[in-house]
């Protein structure tokens, strides 16, 4: 069995107050939830208007797989134009 993992800091474009940023962070989690199957959370930066964490993981029998699975994760991140990914850490 193998576990990837990466964490994911990302900047909210035009949050106004925390309840604008967990809105978009809610959203972030049940797409990447629903397209790729990942375990998703807010791990960090939880008082911060214009900042986030989220952490992302999977499980899977093949490396190859479980990095391709979060790789496309993150290109999806990319293309989502409310936010900005400033730093991924990845935990293999």
């Amino acid at each position: 069995m193998l576990v990837a993992a990466l964490s994911i800091q990302i900047i909210i474009h035009d949050s106004r107050s925390l309840k604008a940023k967990r809105s978009v962070v809610k959203s972030i989690k049940e797409r990447l939830r629903n397209k790729f199957n990942l375990a998703v959370s807010e791990v960090g930066a939880h008082d911060k208007l214009n900042y986030a964490e989220i952490g992302l993981t999977t499980v899977g029998v093949d490396g190859k797989i479980t990095e391709e699975t979060l790789q496309k994760a993150v290109s999806f991140m990319e293309n989502d134009f409310r936010f900005e990914i400033v730093n991924i850490t990845r935990f293999l």
